[in-house]
C-alpha cells in the first residue's frame, strides 16, 4: 500500500514516484507562454491530478524531472503546478536547468535520485512515469528504475526503436495509474519473498 512517511519501508515496496512533466501530468498542445516562453497556463490530462493526490496521500514520495524551455527554467512547472493547487506534492522538482543537460542524460536522473534521498541500491524501488519512449522509458531502464509509459499524447514516437525504450508498464488513463503502482509492488513484494 505505499509507504508510511513516518514508518520503516519495506523491501520491494516503491518508495518514489517521478513524473515528466509536458505530455504526461500538462497537456503540452494546451499551454499559454509569455513572451519569455515561460508557461503561465495548461491544462492536465484527464485524471492526472487526482492520480497524484492519491499517491501522494498513500505516503509515496513525488518527484518532478522535466526539461524545460530555453530560460523558461522551473518557472513554468511551479505556474501550471499552482493553478492547479499541486505546488506543494513534490518533494523534488528537478529541471533540465538544474542539470545543464537534458534527458535521457543520467545526470538528471542521478539529481532526482539524490535529490529524494533515495540510495543506487533502491532505484529498483522507484517509478519513473513519461511520455517519451526516448527519453523516460530508456533512461529509465537503464537507471534501473521500473519505467512507465504515459500513452496519453501521439506527438512523439509510439513504437520502441529497440529492447531499451521497451518500458516495463503502460496506462493510457489516469485513473488506472494508483492500481498499477499497487500492482507492480505487488509482483516486486512476491520477486523479494
Amino acid at each position: 500500500m505505499g509507504r508510511d512517511p513516518g514508518g520503516p519501508v519495506t523491501r520491494g515496496r516503491i518508495v518514489a514516484v517521478i513524473f515528466d512533466f509536458g505530455d504526461t501530468l500538462a497537456d503540452e498542445t494546451t499551454e499559454e507562454k509569455d513572451s519569455h516562453q515561460v508557461t503561465q497556463r495548461a491544462l492536465l490530462f484527464p485524471g492526472a491530478k487526482n492520480a497524484v493526490l492519491e499517491l501522494h496521500q498513500r505516503g509515496y514520495v513525488l518527484g518532478l524531472l522535466a526539461d524545460c524551455s530555453r530560460g523558461a527554467g522551473r518557472a513554468s512547472y511551479d505556474n501550471v503546478l499552482r493553478q492547479h493547487g499541486m505546488g506543494d506534492l513534490f518533494a523534488s522538482i528537478v529541471t533540465s536547468d538544474d542539470a545543464g543537460v537534458v534527458k535521457p542524460h543520467p545526470r538528471m536522473f542521478e539529481l532526482m535520485l539524490r535529490a529524494l534521498a533515495i540510495a543506487d541500491e533502491d532505484a529498483d524501488r522507484v517509478v519513473m512515469v513519461g511520455n517519451r519512449l526516448d527519453r523516460d522509458v530508456k533512461r529509465a531502464n537503464q537507471a534501473g528504475l521500473v519505467s512507465v509509459w504515459c500513452r496519453l499524447s501521439a506527438r512523439y514516437p509510439t513504437a520502441p526503436k529497440d529492447g531499451s525504450e521497451v518500458p516495463r508498464y503502460e496506462f493510457s488513463d489516469f485513473a488506472r495509474l494508483p492500481g498499477l503502482i499497487t500492482a507492480i509492488e505487488d509482483l516486486q513484494g512476491d520477486a523479494n519473498r
